[in-house]
């Protein structure tokens, strides 16, 4: 959930968007603070990011599960806390597009 350049702690002004294209969902923010993306045994990270911006602001988001062999699901500043394999990381998503994709609309 948590994102570089706003208030991480409060999913209302999150950045990261998620949006529909044709069958496939287009995924672009960067996320902060992902505990073990890093790790080799990392296959998947949940995204949580905008869907419909117009909506009651507790209904604007979903989740997405993006595969970490997705490309362009880029990895970058492996900047873990005290250096442990489980700190944290950041991702950065851009133009990711899967069928697999499916947020969890309710």
């Amino acid at each position: 959930m948590s994102e570089p350049d706003v208030a991480s702690s409060d999913a209302t002004n999150l950045t990261t968007s998620i949006t529909r294209d044709g069958d496939d969902y287009v995924v672009n923010g960067r996320k902060w603070f992902v505990s073990g993306a890093a790790d080799p045994r990392c296959r998947v990270v949940i995204v949580l990011g905008n869907t419909d911006p117009e909506a009651p602001a507790h209904r604007r988001r979903s989740t997405v599960l993006v595969p970490m062999d997705t490309p362009l699901a880029a990895m970058y500043a492996h900047a873990r806390a005290m250096r442990l394999l489980g700190g944290p990381d950041e991702v950065h998503l851009r133009a990711v597009a899967r069928r697999e994709l499916k947020p969890y609309l309710s």
